[in-house]
């Protein structure tokens, strides 16, 4: 026998209390308190390293500094409402199926959603044309690109946060009636996980902070012994972090009163933690690397510490949801993210195809109806 179906046997004979398992979804819909305290700490360490990496980038430049602020917080701004709009779909998509007058009425239009889409492409376009009209050394790109990244992740993580704490009060407080018990139960469980975009984008800037990390630092001209030293210093920076996140979810979780016995290992990850992120901030200082290098380098292990965090916030998510589905009976396959992006991408190409189709009638009624009205007056 399978341990799914070992799982199953184990959790569905037993009858669970529905008011349980929706303290339990709202419980992890809100989130821990330190993952809230994480995502201001990065969203301020962000914008902070991208104003004072501006500032040393142009030095002299005052026009181009003000270019590159203003785009920059430009496409910042816009952001914050991709993400609340991504957010509202969210909560349209996992509504209880028999409210779709109201699901139809809250929902924001397509019209608003492709402009605000078109409006943050635009503001992007723009910071890179900004950026690759300032004349400037090759490192201050990858650091442009590194920031930039982290700040877009920070405000879609802290704008989730919010709404997620937001979200979990207003459930809290109006426990479901019995009749829509486990509908709404459903909803929740599906909503408390965040939305995909935010996922996908945890998982890219982890992925890409380590490989822009290692890529300068065995690109970069400094002595080999620094260069293993960093790279060293990436991976215990990683690996600390994992266990740091996951143990704050212990300390949450079920797991909490087992955690308390075990004080030795609490202040042995804690320790580790601290180590992993002073020690390469340290070297990174000591080291005698121009501005733009020591910018770069920070950035590139704060980064790795604050997504590891966030991507062991989302595995540990995906997988309390999962324990989750399995209490209220729910045995339908979850997809993945992967499976979830490519059938966003074949939507959004059908979405196009019409749209060109729809846009080519268009254009041949009006075409006909000219030919019409010019015979008509011949």
């Amino acid at each position: 026998m399978s341990s799914a179906g070992n799982l199953e046997e184990a959790v569905l004979p037993f009858p669970f209390e529905p008011m349980d398992t929706y303290k339990a979804a709202v419980s992890l819909l809100r989130g821990t308190e330190a993952s809230h305290v994480l995502n201001w700490v990065a969203m301020i360490c962000s914008l902070g390293f991208s104003v004072v990496g501006f500032v040393f980038m142009t030095p002299e430049d005052t026009s181009g500094r003000d270019l590159l602020l203003g785009g920059f917080m430009f496409a910042v701004s816009l952001s914050w409402t991709v993400a609340n709009v991504s957010r509202d779909r969210l909560m349209v998509i996992s509504g209880p199926r028999s409210a779709a007058d109201e699901v139809a009425f809250l929902g924001p239009t397509p019209l608003y959603v492709a402009f605000v889409s078109f409006s943050f492409a635009l503001s992007v376009g723009w910071f890179v044309y900004v950026i690759s009209s300032v004349e400037v050394h090759p490192e201050w790109y990858g650091f442009t690109a590194l920031t930039f990244l982290w700040v877009l992740l920070s405000v879609f993580l802290l704008t989730n946060s919010v709404r997620d704490r937001k979200d979990a009060s207003t459930f809290s407080s109006r426990p479901p009636a019995s009749q829509q018990e486990q509908e709404q139960l459903k909803s929740l469980i599906s909503i408390s996980i965040g939305t995909l975009g935010s996922r996908m984008l945890v998982k890219m800037a982890f992925t890409l902070s380590i490989v822009f990390s290692f890529f300068w630092i065995w690109a970069a001209n400094i002595v080999v012994e620094r260069k293993e030293l960093l790279s060293i210093l990436i991976f215990f920076n990683a690996t600390a972090g994992f266990h740091f996140g996951k143990l704050l979810r212990d300390l949450k979780g079920n797991i909490s009163q087992e955690m308390q016995s075990q004080g030795a290992y609490i202040v042995f990850v804690g320790f580790c933690f601290i180590l992993a992120v002073v020690i390469p901030i340290v070297a990174i200082c000591v080291m005698p690397l121009q501005i733009q290098e020591r910018l770069f380098l920070l950035v590139g292990q704060l980064m790795t510490s604050s997504t590891m965090l966030s991507l062991t916030k989302v595995l540990r998510d995906l997988s309390e949801q999962e324990a989750l589905k399995v209490q209220i009976g729910c045995t339908q396959t979850t997809p993945t993210d992967c499976e979830l992006t490519m059938a966003l991408f074949r939507q959004l190409i059908a979405n196009g195809r019409s749209f060109c189709a729809t846009l080519g009638g268009c254009r041949f009624d009006l075409w006909s109806g000219s030919s019409r009205f010019a015979r008509t007056r011949a």
